[in-house]
C-alpha cells in the first residue's frame, strides 16, 4: 500500500507535496518493505518493482485528491533509458498530462547504477516534465558527485544533519552552506526528519522553509493537508552584506496564470485579447510548472497544421518546460548568473519567482539588469578607495534594517591600535597594506549569510616593538600592532536608537583599548553607563 508524508513551507503553512511511501498492509507502521526490495533485486526485477510502487503512488495520489507535488522514491540502478519508455507509458495510462510536471523522482546515492544511463534515463523524465530531487544529500559518501550528475532541481536535507542541529554547531554550518550553495544554484532545499521544535526553529532560522518530519506530518493514508498555526515560523530578517534592495522578490512582477489544462488555442486566444501580455506562467496548486511565451506560440502556431493538431491539446506541450524557477530571497547578481548560463534557445529573458516553492509572480531579465546596474553605482559611490568595502552610508543602513527587523545581532568596532605613530615610521604605503590585510582577514572570516563588514573612513588611521612619536610628539616605543574591538550585544526586539547604539559602541571599544595588548571589550546595547 502507499501512504503518504506531507512537506510544508513552515512560513506560510500551506502543503507544498508529499513524498508517496511503500508500506506493507499488513505492518504500514513498519517503514519501507526492505527484505522485499531486496529479493526483487536478487531477482533481477527491479525495474518492475520499481514500476509497480510508482504505479500505486500515482494512481493513490489521484484517488486522496492531493494538492501540491508528488515524490517518489526510485533506485537509480532501476533508471535506465529502456525503462523510461515504461514510466510515459504509465503515467499516460494512470494520469493527465499535468501530472507529469507535479512529479518529482527521488535518486538516492547507488554502486549499482550506470551514471551515464541514469543521466540519459533522468533527461528524458525532464523532457517530459519531471522535477528530479537528490535525496538523503549527505548520507553517502559520493553526494557531490551525484549532484554533479544529476543536476537536480531539489535537494532533500539527509535527516542525520537535522536531528538534534538545534543543538549541534557543525551541523549548523553545514545546513547553512549547504542552503547558501542551493540558493546560488536556484534549487529548492527540503529539510527532513525533523522531530522537535527545536529542530524546526533552528532550520527556519537558516532559511530552510520546507520541511519533511513526524513534528509536521506523519505518513498516513489520509495525510493532513495544512501546517498546524503554532507551527508555522516568521520569515527570518535578511542579515547579509547585501541589502534587501538586492534581493530578487524585491523586483517581482505580479503576472495573470493560467492552469495546466488549459488549451493552447485558449492561451493563444488569451494572447489576442491582450496585446500588452506577453507570457503567462502555468501554475497548479501554486507551484510553477511551466511557461509560455506569446512570441513563439505565435511561432509555433504559425506553421502548416499546427494549429489544428495541438490546438485542443494542453498548452504543457508546446511550452518552456524547464524556466529558470528561484526563490523570492534569491540574490539579484546570482538570479543574472543564472539567466546567463542557460542553454541557447531557452527562455532566457525572464525569472519565475517562488516563495517556499509557490508561484509569486516574475522578474523581467531587463529588470534584473537594471538593479544590478544601480547596486554597482550605488557600491562605488560609497565603498572605501582602499579596501573597497562598504563605507559610512552602507554602513548605517545595514544597522538601521537589523533595528527594524528586531532580531538579535552584535556590532563590534575594530580599531588598530598605534597605527598613527606606525604610519609616521614605516610610511602610508605599509599603513595601507596593513589595513588591507585586516580587511581581507575579516572578510575571509565573515559568514556571508549573516555579517557584515564595512570599513569607517580613514580619517583616523590607527594599527611587536618600534620607535615613533606619540601623539604629543614625544619618542617613545611602541608595541606591535594590536587590535582593540568594541563590541554591542543587541537583543531581539531591541527598540534602542541607532545613535545610542554608536555611543554605546565607543565606549566599548574606548574601554578595550584602555588595557594592553588586543582586547575585545563587549557592552549590552541597554548599558546605563554611557549616559553617565
Amino acid at each position: 500500500m502507499t501512504v503518504f508524508q506531507p512537506i510544508f513551507d513552515v512560513v506560510s503553512g500551506e502543503i507544498y507535496g508529499y513524498e508517496a511511501l511503500t508500506r506493507d498492509r499488513t505492518r504500514p507502521d513498519a517503514g519501507f518493505p526492505a527484505d522485499l526490495a531486496g529479493l526483487m533485486r536478487d531477482a533481477g526485477r527491479e525495474v518492475e518493482f520499481n514500476l509497480a510502487c510508482l504505479r500505486v503512488a500515482v494512481a493513490a495520489f489521484h484517488r486522496t485528491d492531493l494538492a501540491g507535488r508528488l515524490f517518489v522514491n526510485m533506485d537509480p540502478a532501476a533508471l535506465r533509458p529502456e525503462s523510461v519508455a515504461s514510466i510515459e507509458h504509465l503515467m499516460a495510462e494512470h494520469a493527465d498530462s499535468s501530472t507529469w510536471h507535479r512529479l518529482v523522482i527521488e535518486v538516492t546515492e547507488s554502486t549499482r547504477s550506470d551514471p551515464s544511463k541514469l543521466s540519459e534515463a533522468l533527461a528524458r523524465l525532464r523532457s517530459n516534465g519531471a522535477s528530479i530531487a537528490l535525496d538523503d544529500f549527505g548520507e553517502g559518501f559520493a553526494s557531490l558527485r551525484l549532484w554533479s550528475q544529476v543536476r537536480p532541481q531539489i535537494v532533500k536535507i539527509d535527516r542525520h544533519f537535522c536531528e538534534g542541529i538545534d543543538a549541534d554547531r557543525y551541523k549548523q554550518e553545514f545546513v547553512r552552506s549547504l542552503r547558501r550553495l542551493c540558493a546560488r544554484l536556484g534549487i529548492l532545499s527540503i529539510a527532513e526528519g525533523v522531530e522537535t521544535e527545536g529542530e524546526l526553529d533552528t532550520l527556519a532560522s537558516l532559511d530552510i522553509r520546507l520541511v519533511q518530519g513526524y513534528l509536521v506530518g506523519r505518513p498516513s493514508s489520509t495525510p493532513k493537508r495544512r501546517l498546524e498555526p503554532a507551527l508555522r515560523k516568521v520569515p527570518r530578517a535578511i542579515a547579509v552584506p547585501e541589502s534587501r534592495s538586492d534581493r530578487l522578490g524585491r523586483l517581482v512582477v505580479p503576472s495573470p496564470t493560467v492552469p495546466p489544462e488549459t488549451t493552447t488555442e485558449a492561451v493563444y486566444a488569451r494572447f489576442d485579447s491582450d496585446k500588452l501580455l506577453q507570457l503567462l506562467p502555468i501554475v497548479r496548486d501554486g507551484i510553477p510548472i511551466g511557461l509560455v511565451e506569446r512570441a513563439r506560440l505565435t511561432d509555433f502556431l504559425a506553421r502548416p497544421f499546427r494549429r489544428e493538431v495541438f490546438g485542443r491539446r494542453s498548452v504543457l506541450e508546446v511550452v518552456e518546460r524547464e524556466p529558470l524557477v528561484l526563490e523570492e530571497d534569491s540574490l539579484v547578481s546570482d538570479a543574472a548568473r543564472l539567466l546567463a548560463e542557460k542553454d541557447e534557445g531557452a527562455l532566457d529573458d525572464r525569472v519565475v519567482v517562488t516563495g517556499g516553492g509557490r508561484y509569486l509572480g516574475i522578474v523581467p531579465g531587463r529588470d534584473l539588469m537594471r538593479s544590478i546596474a544601480e547596486q554597482q553605482l550605488q557600491a562605488a559611490r560609497y565603498a572605501n578607495p582602499l579596501k573597497l568595502l562598504p563605507g559610512n552610508v552602507p554602513i548605517d543602513r545595514a544597522v538601521e534594517e537589523r533595528l527594524a527587523a528586531r532580531t538579535a545581532f552584535c556590532m563590534a568596532y575594530i580599531d588598530i591600535d598605534h597605527f598613527k605613530p606606525f604610519n609616521d615610521t614605516y610610511g602610508y604605503g605599509t599603513g595601507d597594506e596593513v589595513i588591507r590585510l585586516l580587511g581581507d582577514l575579516l572578510v575571509e572570516h565573515a559568514d556571508p549569510d549573516a555579517d557584515f563588514v564595512g570599513h569607517i573612513g580613514d580619517e583616523e588611521r590607527r594599527l611587536r616593538s618600534f620607535p615613533g612619536r606619540d601623539r604629543d610628539g614625544m619618542s617613545r616605543r611602541f608595541a606591535l600592532l594590536t587590535l582593540s574591538v568594541g563590541v554591542v550585544a543587541v537583543p531581539p526586539a531591541c527598540r534602542v536608537a541607532k545613535s545610542r547604539l554608536l555611543r554605546v559602541e565607543a565606549r566599548a571599544k574606548r574601554q578595550a583599548k584602555r588595557e594592553p595588548g588586543s582586547t575585545v571589550c563587549v557592552l549590552d546595547a541597554h548599558d546605563e553607563t554611557v549616559d553617565a
